[in-house]
């Protein structure tokens, strides 16, 4: 009973703070306590850095590195130009955006967060597309990527592949839904012409790529160890899980399940792996882990924040509410699909389906075009 005291208490003060707009007092509360447990349990705060530089290590830096490097050269060598003529029409038309968004959302369909919000960001400082459009870019070239969720996430978590293409499937689905709930920007598109003459020095091209990829990489290593160390405080803390006992007991949902939820919400890795270890029906945990993935987490969003902050135009509050959403919806569907039927996902070979990640994207946005285009085609009235 003393416990739920010192969590109403907390509670009271952190509200207390935020009511009267005290958050750098509210801030120092926060770090100053992190900073006591450190100092309390050094041995699991130097564990939490080490696996989380190892996580990066192992798993993120050999894709990201070699990827932000190739994207840069492409950019230089006028990508932008020859992705909008080619792509544009295919993969912007179902969204409503403007061609020069192609290579964004292609970046986004391939490798996933936080790449999508980067090269958003990098079409709006370079003049390519506008405010309105940068904004509502960001929410929609803003997905996981197809191997972690078919790799990491359904293959070595929920140990099913074929389940993976159900959540990546809802994945691509919500953010076509966002495309549409989103009102489309109401400024001209920019018309970027044709490929310029001048080449690059391949030397200095090279240079660059590697030096921005280099900056890039370091960034995203920060945000995975810093957020490791937080999902580790959080797992070992008395508070934090007699809070989710508190609430568990309040609204009458298992304690795994809300475990898995706001760790999750923390950081997306974290969650989908304490959700296949929960004792739920099969049903439930891929729709939660559809919800977590299509939603990302403080982890992803705060390095999405690092590539926007320098813009007024965007709101890290919009760009919250708008991928909490994003991450009901692909609940929904995940969840309407699972329900219907389970069975009917194993539809291909286990090795044939492995072989088409990266053409599902692609296939599912050509389907929706020419769709759009056949149901304007019919109702042009002009």
């Amino acid at each position: 009973m003393l416990i739920y005291v010192y969590l109403f208490i907390i509670i009271l003060v952190m509200f207390l703070l935020v009511r009267f707009k005290r958050f750098n007092l509210l801030f120092s509360v926060i770090f100053t306590l992190i900073i006591i447990y450190f100092l309390l349990n050094p041995k699991v705060s130097i564990q939490s850095a080490k696996s989380g530089l190892v996580i990066f290590i192992n798993s993120v830096f050999p894709t990201l590195f070699p990827f932000l490097v190739v994207c840069n050269m492409l950019i230089f060598y006028d990508g932008i130009v020859v992705y909008s003529k080619i792509l544009g029409p295919f993969l912007c038309t179902p969204l409503r955006l403007s061609n020069q968004c192609s290579l964004a959302l292609t970046i986004s369909i391939l490798c996933g967060y936080p790449l999508g919000a980067k090269y958003s960001t990098k079409l709006y400082e370079d003049g390519f597309i506008q405010e309105e459009e940068y904004t509502r870019l960001l929410n929609i070239a803003s997905n996981t990527g197809p191997l972690f969720i078919i790799g990491s996430v359904a293959t070595s978590m929920f140990g099913n592949t074929y389940w993976g293409y159900l959540m990546l499937f809802a994945n691509y689905i919500s953010c076509f839904i966002m495309s549409l709930i989103i009102s489309p920007s109401k400024s001209k598109s920019i018309n970027i012409g044709n490929s310029k003459d001048t080449t690059y020095n391949f030397g200095s091209a090279l240079k660059n790529s590697l030096e921005d990829a280099t900056k890039t990489c370091i960034n995203v290593a920060g945000f995975v160890i810093i957020f490791s160390v937080i999902i580790s405080v959080l797992k070992n803390n008395y508070v934090f899980n007699s809070f989710i006992l508190f609430l568990s007991s309040l609204l009458k949902v298992n304690t795994e399940i809300l475990n898995s939820l706001f760790l999750g919400m923390t950081e997306i890795t974290n969650g989908c792996y304490l959700l296949s270890t929960t004792k739920i029906n099969i049903v439930m945990k891929l729709s939660l882990a559809s919800f977590l993935c299509s939603f990302s987490g403080a982890s992803i969003i705060a390095q999405v924040h690092s590539f926007t902050y320098k813009h007024s135009c965007f709101s890290m509050g919009k760009y919250f509410y708008r991928k909490l959403l994003q991450g009901i919806i692909s609940f929904i569907i995940t969840y309407f699909i699972c329900t219907i039927n389970l069975d009917t996902l194993s539809v291909f070979n286990n090795a044939m389906a492995t072989s088409k990640i990266f053409i599902i994207p692609f296939m599912i946005l050509l389907i929706l075009s020419l769709f759009i285009y056949t149901l304007r085609t019919l109702f042009d009235r002009s």
